[in-house]
């Protein structure tokens, strides 16, 4: 029961968490068990350390890399490969007419496989945020391309109940209306929510409109810095030059560190 009333807290409490977000988490921490499961000779006193070294050079680098190819439209194969490794782009490959629904108590849906015709998946809860498959894939625990399939489609019919996340949204603004006006500080707050909700429903609704996530990418406000610039911008503008004397010891101390090492 703990651990229901977790997920329960945590759906409440992050109402705007779509499946994409979902799945791109999902898709890093694949990435990461391949990597980390990578070596089977371990010290039991150096696995701090190895982990660390993984996360440094390569899996943050990947990371860097798949930022850059994605900002700059180089190493497009990079930037390919990483989309298409999330459950969220693998589903929008399943055409409408694969999926299925339940027409009486809409308790379950089945989507036909991809692979093969013959090849059907049961999704049980459609449109819930417990929905859950039994493909191999999301029996092992993960997010699978058929759940999100069948909850897009969910999303598109009336008849279906919306799922916590939907009504933790609309509840959120009738909470913020009821708290009083002459409060400054929950004032401020309940502002501050309205602006993050709408920002971010205007990017799931921009997502579920889009098939291109790397659309999605471009437009938002983080952009890759050149190096120059990250550089330029990274020093402030008040901090004064080091004088001649400093810069010369300095390369005075470099080229006696270059003697030594080569000494040794």
């Amino acid at each position: 029961m703990a651990k229901i009333e977790m997920w329960l807290l945590t759906l409440k409490s992050f109402p705007l968490a779509s499946q994409a977000a979902s799945g791109a988490i999902e898709a890093y921490h694949v990435k990461l068990k391949t990597k980390l499961f990578d070596d089977s000779h371990l010290g039991a006193l150096l696995r701090v350390d190895w982990l660390v070294h993984k996360l440094t050079t390569e899996l943050y680098s990947t990371y860097w890399l798949n930022r850059y190819a994605d900002e700059s439209n180089s190493f497009q194969n990079v930037k390919e490969e990483y989309i298409a490794s999330t459950s969220w782009h693998r589903a929008l490959q399943i055409p409408d007419s694969a999926v299925t629904l339940d027409d009486k108590y809409k308790l379950f849906a089945k989507v036909a496989s991809q692979k093969g015709s013959s090849i059907t998946h049961i999704v049980w809860n459609p449109g819930s945020d417990f929905a859950f498959c039994d493909c191999a894939w999301s029996m092992q625990g993960n997010f699978c391309k058929h759940v999100i399939k069948v909850n897009m489609m969910c999303d598109n019919d009336k008849a279906c109940e919306p799922s916590m996340s939907s009504r933790s949204i609309g509840e959120i603004p009738m909470d913020l209306w009821k708290k009083p006006m002459d409060d400054s500080i929950l004032l401020d707050e309940s502002v501050a929510w309205s602006h993050q909700m709408v920002d971010q429903i205007k990017q799931l609704v921009e997502l579920n409109s889009s098939n291109d996530i790397g659309i999605v990418v471009n437009n938002m406000p983080l952009k890759w810095i050149s190096k120059k610039g990250r550089k330029f911008v990274g020093i402030p503008a008040s901090f004064p030059a080091l004088p001649s004397t400093s810069k010369s010891n300095l390369q005075k101390k470099n080229r006696k560190w270059k003697r030594l090492s080569r000494l040794r």
